[in-house]
């Protein structure tokens, strides 16, 4: 049996139980999420500008502010600038699923050289529901945190200058990934060092441990001081954007419940799943048991307890993590933030565990456990991950039919709650404009230029106006332009639905089917200009008595010629396709078959010295516009 616990048998494990774990991530060709696409496209946006693409600046702009999140975005914008967007996608899932394990271990190592099985838990804890939501920065600054103590813990004695320098680093791209998780490496380095002087003093005396401490606790604290400064003056620039989240109190037998199930690992279904993270959960309870009682009996043999001082500085820090995570709002700065507490004390408690010595045999059933739980729910999930992949590759598909640096906005009739964000994978491979984008606010490295934002309009519709919302530049704004392609996704529930039946009909007045997905999931509509061009604006540009008032009408509405008859035929154009009204044609038509009325029409030409067919082609333009007061028609609509 001594074979199967030598550190080279233990690494064949770890490396086993990864790969497995991981595997999924090659069966498929994306691994959709809530967030993921989100990070994906706004990644793609920031290579479009840092190429230098003007079409894509006059929407978004590089946030002036310094701020979190960026780590995950230029990670992947390094990534899709070299590849296609799948393979991006892939590479940043790989790095956290390999290099969460690896910094864990590395932290792991520079307190007890000689890792227990119980540690493993920390791969299949790394699969929490935010890594499957996608919420890539929260992931990836569990890295930063964990080299940044291990590092510490392991130079904390002696810092030099190489030392100084990638405390620094490490900690302020701990920043640069998530504003709560540097908080929570800031609270853990700095207790941490508040620990070793209380115990310092009680061993050693104050003058003692002052003097000895003291020139390194100062450089640490020097260290990551610019991290410390840029977070307050990210956390006042967000505080000054007076961005607030609805207020949300989990009650006290749902958050039991979470940790009594571990729901924090269910993502897709909570039927089929939970009996997965209630076997998880119940490993964790048995090893927290024998964690117990082993430590109990070393106490009553009076034995000294391997690395006693960082398993009470541990456990005092799970003890603490737990009591947050049942008093803090959910919402505190960002959402969710119950959940995240308890993947903080899960970490926290594989710390413990992975510094107390186990039986074998339990070591062995554990990892037994380890390895049905991953194959277990990755079979689990093996369907819904080929659903969304197959979500993913259509819109893809999609989007190799709309053209380089176009607009775009999304309807969604999934009921899924975790399908909200897939439209945007639409962009992430060519320069398009989704108007939808949500994750441009001021707390996030890419943000709307509202300077140059154009008023986008759905057709005639301004945003807000038939049921959907996109972002759009202020109502004043003279810069008119009309969204390129519209994606509907769930497309049979929007043809079907009998409440989609208005929206459908206002929609279909302006957009045409250019193409369905592969799989008839989505569908990509595209602006009908063939009215516009075509017919309407023609009869507006050559007429004088229409194009007179066109210009009045737009030198009182402050915008240039050009745009209000632009937006006068794409107005007209909904009435025609409808038949609501008759064209200059058919009124021209009308007088010329009335004998009485072409006699008016040839006394009054005569009259004014014009001839005859001008002055019908004036009185037939004439009836069309008085026939329905198109222009205050229009007035109303753009104010």
């Amino acid at each position: 049996m001594e074979i199967l616990f030598r550190p080279r048998t233990e690494s064949v494990v770890f490396w086993s139980l990864l790969l497995i774990s991981s595997f999924y991530l090659f069966v498929f060709k994306y691994t959709p999420s809530l967030d993921g696409a989100q990070h994906l496209y706004n990644a793609n946006i920031i290579v479009e500008l840092f190429r230098g693409n003007s079409f894509i600046e006059d929407f978004f702009k590089i946030n002036d502010a310094l701020v979190g999140y960026w780590s995950a975005h230029a990670i992947l914008a390094f990534f899709n600038w070299i590849f296609p967007s799948w393979i991006a996608e892939k590479m940043i899932l790989l790095i956290y699923l390999i290099f969460l394990p690896l910094s864990f271990r590395f932290m792991i190592k520079q307190i007890n050289k000689h890792i227990n099985y119980v540690s493993l838990l920390i791969i299949p804890f790394s699969q929490h529901i935010f890594f499957l939501n996608g919420y890539f920065a929260f992931c990836l600054a569990w890295i930063f945190t964990f080299l940044l103590i291990g590092y510490i813990l392991k130079h904390y004695q002696k810092i030099y200058l190489k030392q100084f320098i990638l405390i620094c680093l490490l900690s302020f791209l701990c920043f640069l990934t998530h504003m709560l998780v540097f908080s929570i490496c800031m609270f853990v380095l700095f207790s941490f060092l508040l620990y070793e002087v209380v115990t310092g003093i009680f061993l050693s005396g104050l003058s003692k441990t002052i003097k000895s401490s003291f020139r390194n606790l100062l450089l640490i604290f020097l260290a990551v001081l610019p991290a410390l400064i840029a977070a307050v003056k990210y956390y006042l620039h967000v505080e000054s954007l007076n961005y607030s989240l609805a207020e949300v109190q989990v009650s006290g037998v749902e958050l039991w419940s979470q940790v009594r199930d571990l729901t924090v690992f269910v993502a897709f279904d909570h039927i089929t799943e939970t009996p997965y993270s209630k076997f998880l959960s119940l490993i964790l309870f048995v090893a927290i048991i024998i964690a117990i009682i082993s430590i109990i009996k070393k106490q009553k043999k009076k034995e000294t307890l391997l690395n006693s001082k960082y398993i009470k500085f541990w456990t005092l820090l799970s003890f603490l993590a737990i009591v947050l995570y049942f008093s803090i709002p959910d919402t505190f700065g960002t959402g969710n933030v119950s959940r995240r507490l308890l993947v903080f004390f899960l970490f926290s408690i594989t710390v413990v565990l992975s510094m107390i010595t186990f039986p074998k045999i339990f070591q062995l059933v554990l990892v037994f456990s380890l390895f049905i739980y991953t194959v277990g729910i990755n079979i689990e999930r093996h369907s819904h991950r080929k659903h969304l992949d197959r979500i993913a590759q259509e819109l893809i598909f999609l989007e190799s039919f709309m053209g380089e640096n176009s607009t775009f906005t999304a309807l969604n009739y999934f009921p899924q709650w975790n399908n909200t964000h897939h439209h945007l994978y639409v962009g992430t491979n060519k320069a398009l404009v989704n108007l939808k984008n949500p994750q441009c606010k001021g707390q996030f490295p890419v943000v709307w230029n509202y300077e140059e934002l154009p008023l986008m309009l759905l057709g005639k519709y301004k945003t807000g106006q038939i049921g959907t919302h996109w972002y759009s530049g202020n109502a004043d704004n003279p810069k008119l332009e009309i969204i390129d392609y519209l994606i509907i996704y769930a497309h049979k529930e929007y043809l079907t639905k009998d409440k989609n039946t208005e929206q459908r009909e206002y929609l279909e007045n302006y957009y045409i089917l250019l193409q369905e997905g592969t799989y008839g999931i989505s569908a990509l509509y595209k602006f009908d200009e063939t009215y516009l061009n075509d017919s309407i604006l023609n009869c507006i540009l050559c007429h004088p008595i229409w194009l007179e008032e066109a210009m009045l009408q737009a030198n009182s509405s402050d915008r240039t010629f050009e745009e209000y008859t632009f937006f006068e035929s794409l107005f007209l154009m909904e009435y025609l396709k409808l038949g609501l009204v008759e064209t200059p044609c058919s009124y021209k038509k009308q007088i010329l078959d009335n004998e009485v009325w072409t006699e008016y029409i040839k006394d009054k030409a005569l009259a004014s010295g014009k001839n005859f067919e001008l002055q019908i082609h004036e009185d037939s333009y004439y009836m069309f516009i008085s026939g329905y007061n198109k222009l205050n028609l229009v007035n109303n609509l753009l104010h």
